[in-house]
């Protein structure tokens, strides 16, 4: 397991530990986008990972803006307590990406018994709804669903017939 004292990565469970004053080990709640940063940059501690290199491993496959990756490592720099100007850990290569630059040990894998968790600073707390989750309606057998952003409207000929693009018929004796 990744350790940079005081912060210890657990990659099993995708957490971050940090070593409190009174020894017991406090878990700091990272999102999973922050932590696949996090987990990328002390995989390659010492090395320069570019804003490219990042998305890639991060956003594998998908159109990413860079400001997401901003977004992480502000994040990140919070919950590590790293200021940008006097980092200890993230350093910024302006224009190029980041290097992690505190002195990464692997130690074994130590269970605490007084575990506290708890956001990182300033994090918003994750919103649970208390409604459950709706099914989505399905149509009667030999019906379409109407597509996403159509009207709830008569069929286009019945419209196109109201505006006078084609004639109206009306039936008035039985078939």
């Amino acid at each position: 397991m990744p350790e940079f004292p005081p912060f210890r990565l657990d990659t099993v469970n995708q957490c971050l530990w940090r070593r409190t004053d009174e020894g017991k080990d406090e878990r700091i709640l990272l999102t999973p986008k922050a932590f696949g940063v996090l987990n990328h940059l002390v995989e390659h501690a010492g090395q320069l990972v570019t804003h490219r290199q990042l998305l890639d491993a991060v956003w594998p496959r998908t159109a990413i803006e860079p400001q997401a990756l901003k977004r992480n490592i502000f994040e990140l720099r919070r919950a590590l307590d790293d200021p940008p100007r006097k980092p200890r850990f993230i350093e910024t290569s302006p224009r190029r990406g980041y290097r992690f630059i505190a002195k990464v040990g692997y130690g074994s894998v130590e269970t605490s018994d007084a575990v506290t968790a708890r956001p990182a600073r300033n994090q918003a707390r994750p919103r649970v709804s208390a409604a459950p989750a709706r099914p989505r309606a399905s149509a009667e057998p030999g019906q379409r669903r109407r597509a996403r952003g159509q009207p709830n409207a008569p069929g286009r000929h019945a419209t196109a017939a109201a505006c006078g693009s084609l004639p109206l018929v009306r039936q008035t004796g039985p078939l």
